[in-house]
């Protein structure tokens, strides 16, 4: 018995320390697979946890014209941030309960349910004095009514809670449409479970919120010292509601911040140095009743503001549509997306542990339009990064670097010049008796002194650059913070259209050697062919289909050159009937393509925000429909610009020099950096070289001849001058005057009045080329509703030679 029990004593024992051994081994397989296998993560881990990393502001790169010259820079500046929880006076709730059980201690388990809601009550109003006390400081430390503070306030909860909506259907309707997919209806149970988790946070309720932009140093150092600061908050009126003995009354003064939740973000500020300018020009060279012996000083503001575009206080997230719909990629998807495009500049952009150094956070400043927008991916800067450990000893620096210089092609100094030229104070954009301005039949009539608005372009024929781009009216930055609603609003001036190639005109006579060029090259016209005008293209027809010269004098071109037209006189006299003829043999499918070699249907990616690519054939009759073919009429119309096309002043200037220079002049902007995607293949005309000089010669025919359109001028008096003057300087030109449509306004914004006719008529078009001996600019205007473009936009293109004489291009 006792050898038995001594057996089982030892098999025991035995298991034991197999067991023991087991455990052993697992935990030995355990500790080795964290000291061998992981060794070096579960270190690093550990280590990172003792190091305090702090990203490092960064600024953004600038924008300079040609010659260097700042266009925009950042400068110091900086917003007031307050977290969310703040403004939404949640952080009130969340820490009535925090705080009530703080002054209870210990004794907070034994004081009952319905004491505890009331100490909490109490907590609360207690906290919302004191909440709203402080916004009262903030409004005073920033030097404002605390009125602005609540507007501010109000705008941000109302956004974020609509994108809280928004996105909260988006996810039921995600999750609801996933079910159905594998064929299960959710029933009420389910769908509240979803609606739960749908009804998430969105991130916008855990960051703070920008509520004051562009403080000084002075104002930011005194908030950053509030933010920093905290007063003991009185709460023994709670201790009392609980009871608390006497002695406990002490701890019923709590540490809380003087102002919950706010903070001062070291952002910068975008300023634009050359915004503003005072520019002489002088007024000798203007048409006679305009002309005078003193300079004209002129206060340009604005300047290149169209070009330059605009920031925003915000950083936009992804925009969808209530079925889910993506509608705009946020500025986060955007960069992902660009950097993804852009390896190299990913690699440069991203930290070893894979964090995008531009990633934009509450608070950034973010291209809004122009090439601030555009280029944003490039100006944007890098955060540098600065490690230290919690003992004390430095870690890694990696250093910020700012975003990358812009150069535009642009100079800026000519900018002004040209600007100067379109303020309606100078009187050249603004009608004038001379002027013989007259609307549609039956439409509004601009009264003489009314200002005009318009767009002007100057290329260099040989490199594509864009001198000069000026759009009127313009703004400042300071207008685009305070007055942006009333900007936007203006559908009479539109100020915010960028019309030098934002917005599609009319085309009008301009295009004529264009068409005529685009005829040679598909062999419906000869060189030197030359076409009758009867004054209109119908036989028996004299009421449609007319020449300008039959409408107006029942006159015709045959007769005023002796025979049928050449190129060379038709586009210098600027007849239609030798256009409508081309326009018919081209037909629908050959005029298309004529506008398409020249760049009509395209964009140019110039990167200064949205461009129009200009229009051919009916447009829709309905949102959805599809439009018309265009039609043999159509094309007859085409033909002298009229009918279903339309472009930009950018289009009509890269025409003319496309002509001037044989292969096709795509117009450059930016000039650095060097922008993802290979530069355009310049294309050749197909035209012999004597159809490109013969159109040439037309040009120089309009301006030289005295029998052509863009020759000279008839002011009030009766008196005849010629519209170009700059000594020495050779002109090739065309005048254009192009049917617009009728231009309707809102006389009451969301009143109940119908939208009204604003303006009507023609717009004023003239394009030239200009050099010393040889075409080395090409300039187009075009003036809105302002009628006869020899007399509006020729006077304005005149004085764009002069400019360029003045800044010693020509």
């Amino acid at each position: 018995m006792k050898d038995y029990i001594q057996s089982m004593f030892v098999r025991r024992l035995l298991l034991l320390c197999a067991v023991a051994s087991a455990g052993a081994l697992v935990l030995g397989g355990r500790l080795a697979q964290l000291t061998v296998v992981r060794g070096s993560d579960l270190r690093a881990q550990a280590e990172a946890r003792l190091v305090r990393s702090q990203w490092l502001p960064t600024t953004r790169g600038r924008i300079l014209d040609r010659k260097g010259r700042v266009l925009a820079q950042d400068r110091p500046s900086y917003d007031v941030v307050v977290s969310y929880a703040s403004l939404s006076a949640t952080w009130v709730d969340e820490q009535a309960r925090l705080l009530a059980a703080r002054v209870a201690g210990k004794r907070w388990v034994d004081v009952d349910k319905p004491t505890r809601e009331q100490a909490i009550a109490l907590t609360r109003q207690r906290l919302l004095l004191h909440w709203d006390e402080g916004w009262s400081h903030l409004a005073r430390s920033l030097g404002i009514d605390p009125t602005q503070l609540d507007v501010a306030r109000d705008r941000i909860l109302r956004e974020v809670q609509a994108r809280q909506d928004r996105i909260a259907q988006q996810r039921e309707a995600k999750e609801v449409a996933a079910l159905r997919e594998k064929g299960d209806e959710p029933d009420e149970q389910t769908l509240a479970k979803i609606r739960r988790r749908a009804s998430e946070p969105i991130a916008e309720k855990r960051t703070s919120h920008v509520v004051r932009t562009r403080i000084d140093d002075q104002t930011a150092f005194s908030v950053r010292e509030l933010a920093s600061e905290q007063v003991s908050l009185d709460l023994s009126e709670v201790a009392q509601a609980m009871n608390l003995p006497p002695t406990d009354l002490g701890s019923a003064g709590v540490m809380v911040p003087v102002i919950p939740g706010v903070g001062v973000l070291d952002t910068g500020d975008r300023e634009y140095p050359l915004e503003a300018l005072d520019v002489a020009i002088s007024r000798r060279t203007f048409p006679l009743p305009e002309s005078s012996s003193f300079d004209a000083q002129v206060r340009v503001e604005g300047l290149a503001c169209h070009i330059i575009g605009r920031m925003r206080d915000r950083v936009f997230g992804d925009e969808f549509a209530d079925d889910g719909t993506l509608l705009r990629l946020g500025d986060k998807a955007k960069r992902e997306r660009f950097l993804a495009q852009s390896p190299q500049l990913a690699a440069q952009t991203l930290t070893p542990d894979g964090a995008d150094r531009g990633a934009y956070r509450e608070g950034d400043r973010v291209g809004e339009s122009g090439v601030e927008a555009s280029l944003e991916p490039y100006l944007r800067g890098l955060r540098g990064r600065s490690s230290t450990r919690v003992d004390g000893v430095l870690g890694d620096f990696l250093p910020s670097q700012p975003g990358q210089d812009v150069m535009l092609a642009l100079d800026a100094m000519l900018q002004a010049r040209v600007q100067a030229l379109l303020d309606p104070a100078l009187g050249l954009a603004r009608v004038q008796p001379w002027h013989g301005v007259r609307g549609a039949p039956g439409g509004p009539t601009l009264a003489v002194g009314e200002p005009l608005y318009g767009a002007a372009i100057v290329l260099d024929v040989a490199s594509g650059d864009v001198l000069a781009a000026v759009s009127t009216p313009t703004f400042t930055s300071t207008q685009m913070r305070e007055a942006f609603e009333q900007l936007a609003r203006d559908d009479l001036r539109k100020p915010l259209s960028n019309r030098a190639w934002g917005v599609d005109y009319a085309a009008g006579s301009i295009v004529k050697p264009i068409v005529y060029i685009g005829a040679v090259e598909r062999g419906v016209c000869g060189v030197e062919e030359r076409i009758a005008c009867d004054g209109f293209l119908i036989p028996g027809q004299p009421n449609i289909l007319q020449c300008l010269i039959w409408k107006r004098a029942r006159a015709t071109h045959s007769a005023v050159f002796g025979g049928p037209l050449s190129a060379e006189q038709a586009i210098g006299a600027s007849c239609n009937i030798y256009f409508y003829t081309l326009g018919r043999r081209l037909g629908p499918r050959g005029i298309v393509d004529v506008y398409r070699e020249f760049g009509v249907g395209s964009t140019f990616g110039l990167g200064a925000g949205a461009e129009f690519a200009g229009h051919l054939g009916p447009l829709p009759t309905s949102p959805g429909a599809q439009p018309a073919a265009l039609e043999q009429g159509d094309a007859i119309q085409m033909g002298i610009g009229q009918g279903p096309i339309s472009w930009t002043p950018l289009h009509a200037a890269s025409s003319y020099a496309t002509l001037a220079k044989g292969e096709r002049v795509h117009p450059r902007l930016v000039l650095s950096p060097q922008r993802t995607g290979a530069p355009p293949t310049p294309a050749r005309l197909t035209a012999p070289a004597q159809a490109q000089q013969m159109a040439l010669a037309g040009l120089w025919f309009s301006i030289n001849n005295e029998r052509g359109t863009g020759h000279h001028l008839v002011t009030q008096e009766g008196m005849q001058e010629p519209i170009f003057n700059a000594p020495g300087v050779q002109v090739w030109g065309k005048t254009g005057t192009a049917t617009a449509p009728a231009l309707l306004v809102d006389p009451d914004g969301d009143g109940p009045l119908p939208k009204q006719l604003a303006r009507d008529g023609d717009h004023s078009w003239f394009v030239i080329l200009a050099g010393r001996d040889t075409p080395r600019y090409a300039i187009a205007v075009v003036m809105d509703y302002a009628g006869s473009g020899g007399k509006v936009s020729g006077p304005i293109a005149n004085q764009i030679l002069h400019a360029l004489i003045a800044e010693g291009y020509l």
